[in-house]
C-alpha cells in the first residue's frame, strides 16, 4: 500500500544510532536513502544504553533524513550498564571470558532478551500501520528471530540482511556440538521464512548456499559496503606539497586476532634501524583504544610516533582517513 507515493518498511535493528562503531553505520545509511527509491523507514531499536562508543551525529543524521524512530527497553546485560553511559573495552583476556559465556548461555546472542518485547512493539505497530516489507539486520541474530516471528504473524515480505555470517562468523563460539546444531536450526528456520537474503560478500553468500539447500541461488543478493559521498569533505588539491610527515591511519576496533601488534612492533624496528626519520613518521589510530595496546607502546617507545585518537563522530574520523598518507586495514 502506497502513502504519500511511498512504501513502508520496518527496519528492525538492535544497533542504531546514538551508539556508535561500525555496526550501525550501514543500518543508518539505509534508512537515510531508503526515500530516494520510494521507501519510507520506521527503525524498530532499544532504548540508549550503555555501550562502547555513541555517535549523536549518525542520530542526527538520521533524523533530519526524516527516518523515524521506534525505541523500546530491553532485557539483556547493556541494559543493566544503562547509567555507565560509555563502556570501556574490555582487555581481551576478558572479553574472551564474556564471549564464552554469552555464547554458552544465550542462543542464538545475548541480545535474546530483546525479542519478546521487540515483537510485541513491532505487532503493535503492524496493526496500527499497514507495512509493506520486514527487513532485519545482523548481528545480533536475535533481530532475525524477531523479524522471522513478524513475518508468521502477518504475513509481510521479509527481507534479511547479512552485515556478518552467522554460523562461519570467525569470533562466534560454539561451546558444544548441540550448540553449533541449535543455530544451524535457527538459521535454516529464518531463511525459510525470508523472501529475499542480502550479503554483504560472496563467501557469506556461498556458504549459505552450501550449508542450507532449500535456499535458492537467485534469492541471496549481494550488497557489498558502501559509502556516502556526503561524508567525505572537498580534497584538497595541494595538502600533499611537501609534506612534512607521513601519517599513516587506522580506524576501527581491535580485538582476537585483529590487533596492532605487527604493525607496533614493524613500526619500532624501522625507528630503531633508521633513527634519522624518527618524527617524520606518525600512526594515528581511530577508535577504542585497550590497555594492553598503550601498555605496547610504552614498552616499545612508541609513545610520540602512536596517537591514539579515541572513537570519533563519524564524518571526524572520514577526515582523519581522508587527510592520511596511508591507510592501514588488518
Amino acid at each position: 500500500m502506497m502513502e504519500d507515493g511511498f512504501r513502508k518498511v520496518l527496519i528492525i535493528a538492535y544497533y542504531f544510532p546514538p551508539m556508535g562503531l561500525s555496526g550501525v553505520q550501514r543500518t543508518v545509511k539505509f534508512a537515510k536513502f531508503l526515500p530516494k527509491y520510494g521507501w519510507k523507514p520506521t527503525v524498530l531499536t532499544v532504548e540508549p544504553t550503555g555501550y562502547y562508543a555513541f555517535d549523536d551525529t549518525l542520530l542526527k543524521e538520521a533524523e533530519e533524513a526524516g527516518v523515524k524512530i521506534v525505541r523500546t527497553r530491553s532485557y539483556d546485560v547493556n541494559r543493566l550498564l544503562k547509567k555507565q553511559g560509555v563502556i570501556k573495552m574490555p582487555s581481551e583476556r576478558m572479553r574472551k571470558i564474556l564471549q564464552f559465556f554469552g555464547d554458552l548461555f544465550f542462543i542464538p546472542d545475548t541480545k535474546i532478551g530483546w525479542k519478546s518485547i521487540a515483537v510485541k512493539a513491532a505487532s503493535a505497530l503492524l496493526e496500527q500501520e499497514r507495512f509493506d516489507l520486514l527487513f532485519a539486520t545482523a548481528p545480533p541474530q536475535t533481530d532475525f528471530l524477531i523479524g522471522a516471528e513478524l513475518k508468521r504473524k502477518f504475513e509481510i515480505p521479509l527481507v534479511v540482511d547479512y552485515r556478518d555470517a552467522w554460523l562461519d562468523y570467525p569470533f562466534k563460539y560454539f561451546p558444544t556440538p548441540l550448540h553449533r546444531w541449535w543455530h544451524t536450526h535457527l538459521e535454516r528456520r529464518v531463511l525459510k521464512a525470508a523472501d529475499r537474503v542480502i550479503v554483504t560478500h560472496r563467501r557469506v553468500k556461498e556458504s549459505i548456499l552450501r550449508r542450507h539447500k532449500m535456499v535458492d541461488y537467485k534469492e541471496v543478493i549481494i550488497i557489498p559496503q558502501g559509502f556516502d559521498v556526503e561524508d567525505f569533505p572537498p580534497l584538497n588539491s595541494d595538502r600533499h606539497i611537501k609534506p612534512v610527515k607521513m601519517k599513516i591511519a587506522h580506524a576501527g576496533t581491535f580485538y582476537a586476532e585483529r590487533n596492532p601488534s605487527v604493525m607496533f612492533h614493524a613500526l619500532a624496528n624501522v625507528l630503531q634501524a633508521t633513527p634519522k626519520i624518527r618524527g617524520r613518521i606518525e600512526l594515528h589510530l581511530v577508535g577504542n583504544a585497550r590497555e594492553e595496546d598503550r601498555q605496547l607502546i610504552k614498552k616499545l617507545e612508541l609513545h610520540n610516533a602512536v596517537h591514539f585518537l579515541g572513537y570519533l563522530p563519524h564524518r571526524e574520523c572520514i577526515q582523519q582517513i581522508v587527510d592520511s598518507d596511508v591507510l592501514w586495514f588488518v
